[in-house]
């Protein structure tokens, strides 16, 4: 691989000190689809137990906020359990073409004991990644009983990830799905740039101008480059331009919850202004990972207006394990030409608007969005929080739930010439998902739970979209029906092995297009009445 350059601009050495010295950028053996920053690199050291030298390093990550722990090339024996603490992702070189030349754990704890303590396990927001699990003294011939291998201690909604772990060499499905799109995105170059250099601080009042001197060094880069912002929380009074060829990085290599930390900026710039400069803005060919960002102004109970927490300026942008907590407006990738874009789990609460995708002439690639009020509501207890006026409970719930069910619509996808959207899902909504124009795109794996509209249909005549394994849930005191053509709807949608609940409208079509509902279980949904504009086959129906 080509050498890793780290260009630091040392303005102070206590801005040195005060945020994550530690982080150094990677080499590795094997090609990553990222620039590898670690918070702690361990190499082999021959001891007959690995484990508490990982947990000691898992340990301090954990404490300044978490990040990753990278284990280098070379076999590493381990007689006890480790404890993956919330926001680290312990990290290995891996080749799936020759995984045992790569980062090998070798298991020998457990034997016999299959209620035992699982050898890794994962809190909130942590991950595993590019290892190879190896029992040394297991025999297919006579296969004796371990614990777990890898076990979670953490809510299904909580963030993590287990990701390239070798078993066989045959392409997971995500990555067969993926064929024929390009590769995941990334600056060109290798160089990194480290946000504390410039004076990023968690005690500076705004760090606005210290993120945004590290960006713009960044873009001077021939090839590109990547900004390191360490985990903490950084108030921001300003707004931030991402350059071309270069991505805004935080220290969460998961996916992650508001309630797990990590990297989060705290935005305070446009209260009161929906229409005014957006938080991030990214321009062509640039990219945002592993970030959290969050309004500690907002007030939560009673919230008000900002502008787009990111907007996307031209072609080629992405995200990848983003979390917006509380933003009013989330992820604009449709108001300048967008491309090639590419989403990778962005996940949070929004009041407006959830992620706008459109204004696309080629393939854009969304997937693993995950939209529920908890992400404003579960929080670490260090986030600073505008809570807004005291209101009684509504029906058990928070008064968001309903307020969102009034207001937001969740997923829009507006003339999008070739979209592709797998594994969504969101609570609260009064559109849950939205397809506008000339679009023309394939989901597969949606949810949509309490939503008024929970898929709606505004397509033009040329506008073609298929649903496929959906769950639409209609509720809420403004509730349509699972699917509602609109009445300008005249494209073509076709929803399939999709279930609907409980007793509301299955589908309502009232523009001249056509709502095709194929190997679909209506639960307790009432079904299309004869002769209306949508057409049902192979209908279940039950109680």
């Amino acid at each position: 691989m080509k050498k890793v350059e780290v260009h630091a601009f040392v303005l102070s050495v206590l801005a040195m000190a005060t945020v994550n010295a530690a982080a150094e950028v990677v080499e590795t053996t094997f090609p990553t689809r990222d620039v590898v920053i670690a918070e702690r690199v361990l190499s082999p050291d021959g001891a007959d137990d690995f484990a508490p030298a990982l947990q000691g390093a898992i340990d301090d990550v954990a404490k300044n906020g978490g990040g990753v722990v990278f284990l280098k090339t070379g076999s590493y024996a381990f007689q006890t359990p480790v404890a993956v603490k919330r926001g680290v992702t312990v990290r290995g070189d891996y080749s799936p073409d020759s995984p045992t030349k790569g980062t090998v754990l070798r298991l020998f704890g457990g034997r016999g004991d299959e209620e035992g303590v699982a050898a890794f396990s994962l809190e909130n927001g942590s991950g595993l990644e590019g290892l190879v699990f190896f029992y040394p003294e297991q025999r297919a011939e006579s296969p004796v009983a371990y614990p777990w291998t890898v076990r979670t201690a953490l809510d299904a909604s909580s963030g993590g990830r287990i990701e390239r772990i070798a078993g066989d060499k045959a392409a997971p499905a995500d990555e067969r799905l993926r064929a024929g799109f390009p590769a995941w995105p990334r600056p060109k170059g290798n160089k990194v740039f480290f946000a504390a250099d410039f004076g990023a601080s968690r005690e500076a009042e705004d760090n606005t101008s210290a993120i945004q001197k590290a960006l713009d060094e960044a873009g001077k880069t021939k090839d590109g480059a990547t900004v390191y912002v360490a985990a903490g929380y950084y108030r921001c009074a300003g707004t931030l331009k991402v350059p071309s060829g270069v991505e805004l990085r935080g220290s969460s290599d998961v996916p992650h919850h508001t309630q797990n930390g990590g990297t989060v900026l705290l935005a305070t710039a446009g209260k009161g202004e929906e229409n005014g400069e957006p938080f991030i803005m990214l321009a062509t060919g640039s990219g945002a990972r592993g970030i959290g960002v969050w309004y500690p102004e907002q007030p939560i109970s009673e919230p008000v207006a900002y502008p787009w927490t990111m907007r996307s300026l031209g072609p080629g942008c992405w995200l990848t394990d983003v979390n917006l907590g509380n933003s009013w407006q989330g992820v604009d990738f449709a108001t300048h030409p967008s491309d090639g874009h590419r989403i990778s789990y962005v996940s949070g609460g929004f009041f407006k608007t959830g992620v706008l995708v459109g204004n696309s002439e080629s393939r854009g690639w969304v997937e693993d969005l995950q939209f529920n009020p908890h992400y404003m509501l579960r929080l670490s207890p260090r986030l600073p929080v505008n809570w807004g006026p005291k209101k009684p409970v509504i029906k058990g719930e928070h008064p968001v739930y309903p307020f969102c069910r009034r207001k937001l619509r969740g997923i829009v996808l507006r003339d999008c010439a070739d979209e592709v959207v797998v594994g969504t899902f969101l609570y609260a909504a009064r559109d849950g998902i939205s397809f506008e124009g000339d679009t023309r795109a394939n989901v597969l794996i949606t949810g949509v739970d309490t939503a008024c509209r929970g898929a709606r249909l505004m397509l033009a005549n040329s506008g073609r979209v298929r649903v496929a394994l959906g769950q639409i849930v209609p509720l809420g005191a403004d509730v349509e029906a699972a699917i509602v053509g609109d009445a300008q709807n005249r494209g073509d949608a076709a929803f399939m092995a999709t279930q609907t609940w409980p007793k509301n409208p299955m589908a309502v079509n009232g523009g001249t297009g056509h709502v095709i509902l194929d190997q679909a279980n209506a639960c307790g949904c009432s079904l299309p009445e004869a002769g209306s504009a949508a057409y049902t086959r192979l209908i279940h129906k039950s109680r």
